[in-house]
């Protein structure tokens, strides 16, 4: 999962090296050298071609052979780009642009990927060993789950042709299903588009909801442009909704239709839409009320999941969406629209816990300029559709 980064060599390339690289992909106008922690930055004013995606790519491989990488922002006036050259092991938070206005802050350290120890020997190179904290917490979030799935087991049990421990057993397979290929969708689309990314960390919840609040991997290097930022948020919600769908499916046939006498003190559960659709393959009539198998209340986790990721907020899944749709300062308004909205849910704790997610700027691709492909617009917007219908009124409902 891991790979080495190009180390820029001692002696860093002069303006007019990285300069010729540019111009086999861009027209330079103009070029000029800022210092930042002690660091030459490479500032290329180059004129805007009809399309910038491809040309921007095809530089940056060619940069990265030389310990570079490159930022592609708005320039001074409408027919000019910035092209902007920094060493490799360094991250842009610092280049914002407003309109025609662009800031430059401070630019920071990229955090090492490889470690680097003096010994007896000589000096060694020290990896970080990523895969013993997905282990552990691949172990603590299984923990969780299981018990999960006893205590919905064991409420099932007298439904339930089998016994108890295959019931826990689906359960615990349902929604780690879920989850883990919600986090391939991530793996794959960082995979197919070159870009470094950390293992899985699995995250233990409350056994009473669920067992889990999910999983996270960490991307090591930036997307280059918005098409690349896009994949990586929403491959990872779309692959762990097509399993929810088969798991709620599933769960729903297996579920039993019981007379309401015979149940005392069930609690009942805030439906989602979607969920109160596929729920209708199952007959219940008049003085009946549905008891979902365990394996049900793992899809309705599963949609619950897909549907808080995918809000356009921060750094979620639905935060990269809307930061690869929509330029300049919507994304952030929008933000605040989703907090209002689950404010007006009476959602405080969720609405709370989105706001501090807030508090993080959400970094923009290497290249900021060009536009994100019309199909993947169209996929964004049905993304918000999966979320009117995959989340439950949870707030309105009690």
């Amino acid at each position: 999962m891991f790979h080495g980064i190009n180390i820029p060599p001692e002696s860093p390339k002069s303006i007019e090296e990285i300069k010729k690289e540019v111009q086999r992909h861009f027209q330079v106008t103009n070029s000029f050298t800022i210092l930042r922690e002690g660091r030459q930055i490479y500032i290329y004013q180059v004129e805007r071609p009809q399309n910038t995606k491809k040309p921007f790519k095809q530089l940056l491989s060619d940069v990265r052979k030389l310990g570079y990488t490159v930022l592609l922002r708005e320039g001074e006036t409408d027919s000019h780009l910035k092209v902007i050259a920094i060493p490799e092991t360094w991250t842009d938070k610092a280049i914002i642009t407003r309109g025609r206005e662009e800031k430059e802050k401070e630019i920071l350290p990229r955090e090492e990927l490889v470690k680097e120890e003096r010994t007896m020997e000589g000096v060694e190179k020290e990896e970080k060993d990523p895969q013993k904290w997905t282990l552990i917490s691949l172990i603590l979030t299984l923990g969780t789950i299981s018990y999960a799935g006893y205590i919905f087991s064991y409420g099932f049990r007298n439904y339930s042709p089998i016994g108890l421990l295959p019931n826990i057993f689906l359960y615990v397979l349902s929604l780690f299903s879920i989850i883990a290929f919600h986090e391939f969708g991530h793996i794959f689309a960082s995979k197919r588009h070159g870009i470094e990314a950390t293992y899985p960390i699995f995250i233990p919840g409350i056994p009473w909801i669920g067992g889990t609040f999910g999983a996270f991997i960490r991307q090591e290097s930036p997307p280059a442009n918005r098409d690349e930022l896009f994949d990586l948020g929403i491959l990872g919600p779309l692959f762990g909704f097509a399993i929810a769908l088969i798991v709620t499916i599933g769960g729903l046939l297996l579920s039993q239709p019981v007379p309401s006498n015979e149940i005392s003190n069930a609690d009942e559960l805030p439906i989602p839409l979607l969920y109160q659709i596929f729920a209708e393959i199952q007959q219940v009539t008049s003085g009946e009320i549905l008891l979902l198998h365990p394996v049900a209340f793992a899809g309705w986790v599963g949609f619950l999941v897909t549907g808080l990721n995918l809000l356009p907020v921060s750094q979620l899944d639905g935060g990269h969406i809307s930061m690869a749709m929509f330029k300049g300062e919507t994304h952030k308004y929008l933000s605040y629209v989703v907090i209002a909205i689950l404010l007006l849910m009476r959602l405080f704790f969720m609405a709370l816990l989105l706001f501090l997610f807030m508090r993080g700027q959400h970094p923009p691709p290497l290249d900021n300029v060009s536009q994100l492909s019309l199909k993947r617009k169209v996929v964004g917007v049905l993304s918000w559709i999966i979320i009117i219908v995959t989340i439950p009124p949870l707030g309105l409902y009690y």
